[in-house]
């Protein structure tokens, strides 16, 4: 759930440039993640202790591979709903970790 996502905060600079001084703006808020804009053009994912940054194509990126993993599980949820011996629906972590990708496919 996003919350005030034009909202701007300063955060400090960016370790990403360090030839001139960057700064962060919150550009949107959730309860897991906080995505901010640096002034050099860096993301940056905030997620707890963890910070990825990363250039907006690999933003777009990694929210195309997002919704693409969602819209599979989904599908698989509502497979699992259909079928008369599924035991509950959804998926378990332990279904989910069983079913891998070969790299380069996702």
């Amino acid at each position: 759930m996003a919350h005030h996502a034009g909202e701007s905060a300063v955060r400090g600079r960016c370790r990403v440039s360090q030839e001139h001084a960057c700064f962060r703006q919150i550009i949107g808020r959730g309860c897991v993640v906080q995505v901010e804009r640096c002034t050099c053009g860096t993301l940056h994912l905030v997620l707890g202790p963890l910070s990825l940054r990363l250039s907006p194509q690999q933003f777009e990126s990694l929210i195309a591979t997002l919704l693409e993993a969602q819209s599979v599980l989904e599908q698989r949820a509502q497979g699992a709903d259909c079928a008369e011996d599924a035991p509950r629906a959804g998926l378990s972590l332990a279904t989910l970790l069983s079913q891998t990708v070969a790299r380069g496919e996702s």
